[in-house]
């Protein structure tokens, strides 16, 4: 099954090793998201032979999005959440708070992917106070990610939000909008960090084009192998670009989904862009593949499957 975004009631746990079913657990009918990185609990003797698992024991992030391995929700070797029962790892399943809604809570993955730029020390350090940040993409994670540098991001700090649709540009407050090619004068080679996340070449080019001599770049989303070679930028033109302007760039992926629980709870701002970022609500499996259809359709935004209604 698909999914990797979603909310649901703890309704069994089981132990992995004799099978039972652990009578009275606590966590018995909580409300939970789902970490969609699951490491293996249960690793042996690799423990005193593998030197990954060692590194991964040792860091969090490292063991959270990394660990040598890991299944990952509706993409790697797991099911996913479009479903009506799903079997989860219970280290993965993170207590949503009472005063969220279902709808809100089932944000909690991509806004954690937003949050891991800041986890990541990128654009809100102390020592981050005056930069220039531009996001360029404004589907789904390009919104959050603006959103969360505007609310977490030192208030010196610029962010220009790049995009092809005023209306998603206009949901987030940031410093600039920049609407299609209608690139302003001197913004080229003027950002400190350029964070790509439209998940096309062209915006991967075009993100180092914005970037200052020793500026950082993020790849937030990946590219499409599938794509047409005469619509690919020169590749070799970025590498030289990134070599001779000392250009660094890093990858960032998965975030930690409590954080972004936390900041839900905290910011009204981010209840209401989530909220605003729902396009529509289907009820039921049957109306699954309609709903994989509105989500493919250019400029959508969130689509959402309610396979047990509950009461908001």
């Amino acid at each position: 099954m698909l999914g990797h975004e979603g909310v649901g009631i703890v309704e069994r746990v089981i132990d992995t090793r004799s099978k039972a079913e652990v009578a009275g657990h606590e966590m018995v009918g909580a409300r939970v998201v789902v970490e969609i990185n699951c490491p293996c609990a249960d690793m042996g003797d690799d423990t005193s032979t593998s030197d990954s698992i060692k590194r991964a024991l040792e860091d969090p992030v490292y063991f959270r999005n990394h660990f040598p391995r890991r299944t990952v929700l509706g993409i790697i070797a797991r099911d996913g959440l479009l479903a009506e029962k799903a079997l989860v790892p219970l280290d993965n399943c993170v207590v949503v708070p009472d005063g969220l809604t279902d709808t809100e809570a089932a944000f909690a993955e991509p806004l954690a992917a937003a949050y891991r730029i800041v986890e990541q020390e990128i654009c809100c350090g102390s020592d981050q106070q005056n930069q220039r940040v531009a996001v360029i993409g404004d589907g789904k994670l390009g919104l959050l990610i603006a959103h969360v540098l505007v609310t977490k991001a030192s208030p010196a700090t610029e962010v220009w939000h790049f995009g092809r649709h005023e209306r998603k540009l206009a949901m987030v407050d940031t410093h600039c909008r920049v609407l299609g090619d209608d690139i302003p004068e001197g913004a080229m080679g003027s950002f400190d960090v350029a964070i790509e996340a439209s998940g096309s070449p062209a915006g991967v080019q075009r993100a180092v084009e914005l970037l200052r001599p020793m500026g950082t770049l993020v790849l937030k989303t990946t590219c499409s192998l599938d794509a047409d070679p005469a619509s690919l930028p020169n590749w070799s033109a970025m590498a030289n670009d990134i070599v001779v302007n000392e250009k660094r760039v890093v990858g960032s992926r998965c975030g930690p989904q409590k954080k972004a629980l936390e900041l839900l709870v905290a910011d009204a701002g981010t209840r209401q862009l989530v909220n605003a970022m729902v396009d529509r609500v289907y009820d039921g499996l049957d109306e699954a593949i309609a709903a994989l259809d509105h989500a493919s359709r250019r400029g959508s935004l969130k689509v959402m499957v309610r396979v047990a209604a509950r009461d908001e």
